[in-house]
């Protein structure tokens, strides 16, 4: 065998036995919008990927979102409960407390946050949250010149009318809180 040969099964032994020892433990955080309206159930997924142990949650105001439990076993996909209580802004922010990597069992200590807007305003078609669905409500509403039933929702900046404003208002709060 020439010296080229033996040089690269030497690197591919060492790539693959350092290959074994590198490995990123972590959770991802998903919900489907992040706006939703006054009074809805909001669930996140927390997903764990090589992960496993107790985990704290927590609401940065919880007078706008409540947290259903405190703390949580992680080992795999959970979904956490939260309420929209009031209008505002709250973050909601996933800690390991005693966490370990599942293969090796070394402590693992990880952060997670996701900002989450309640809004009273905006909800259209009454699904609990507040989508794009709700903006393209307003805009084709005014294209066809139809009566908006619901201005009292409809009117997000509040100048008592509702028109494109209230639509790009509503869009530029959606747009603002995606993760």
């Amino acid at each position: 065998m020439n010296n080229k040969k033996i040089i690269y099964i030497i690197i591919f032994v060492i790539l693959f036995t350092l290959s074994s020892y590198i490995h990123a433990v972590s959770y991802i955080v998903s919900n489907y919008s992040s706006v939703y309206y006054v009074g809805s159930d909001i669930t996140l997924n927390v997903k764990g990927e090589d992960i496993i142990g107790k985990i704290s949650i927590t609401s940065s105001n919880s007078n706008v979102i409540s947290v259903s439990k405190e703390y949580d076993w992680l080992d795999g996909n959970i979904n956490i409960k939260l309420k929209a209580k009031a209008k505002g802004n709250a973050t909601i922010t996933i800690k390991s407390v005693d966490t370990s990597n599942s293969k090796t069992g070394k402590e693992v200590n990880i952060s997670k946050s996701i900002k989450i807007y309640v809004t009273d305003m905006g909800d259209l078609n009454e699904d609990k949250k507040i989508d794009v669905t709700d903006a393209y409500i307003i805009l084709s509403k005014i294209a066809n010149n139809k009566v908006i039933d619901k201005k009292n929702i409809s009117d997000i900046n509040e100048d008592g009318k509702v028109d494109v404003t209230d639509a790009y208002m509503l869009l530029n709060i959606i747009s603002k809180t995606q993760i």
